[in-house]
């Protein structure tokens, strides 16, 4: 079985872009240009993005392969390092993300849309 076809029993792959500045700078030419306005609950921004999957350890052996980064483990809990952001694994029947985690927050909140959690933090 080819390592695409193992990544699709597992979660189906989300969309990157690599862009030719780091994510502070892209942020704040986007804020410049108009495209990111202010959000009332706060400086919002993606800091972890938690999956729940039926083998934690493999999904992110392999999310690592393709992101050629590598895996840190702590238990059962299987996290990759992509700048100062995570993606985060962890043992559940569900086999998608179950939860993004913001921080800048005004103040926390937890959220739920469809399926997926929204933790807002008020750390920076």
């Amino acid at each position: 079985m080819s390592m695409m076809n193992l990544l699709t029993i597992y979660l189906h792959h989300s969309l990157f872009f690599q862009w030719g500045n780091n994510d502070d700078q892209r942020r704040e030419d986007l804020k410049k240009q108009g495209l990111i306005k202010f959000h009332p609950a706060g400086d919002l921004f993606v800091k972890q993005a938690i999956f729940n999957v039926s083998d934690p350890e493999e999904a992110a052996k392999q999310w690592s392969a393709l992101l050629q980064a590598e895996v840190v483990s702590e238990g059962d809990t299987y996290t990759i390092n992509i700048g100062d952001k995570q993606l985060v694994f962890k043992a559940g029947v569900e086999n998608r993300l179950f939860k993004l985690i913001f921080h800048g927050a005004k103040q926390p909140e937890k959220l739920q849309l469809g399926q997926i959690r929204f933790d807002l933090l008020d750390k920076k």
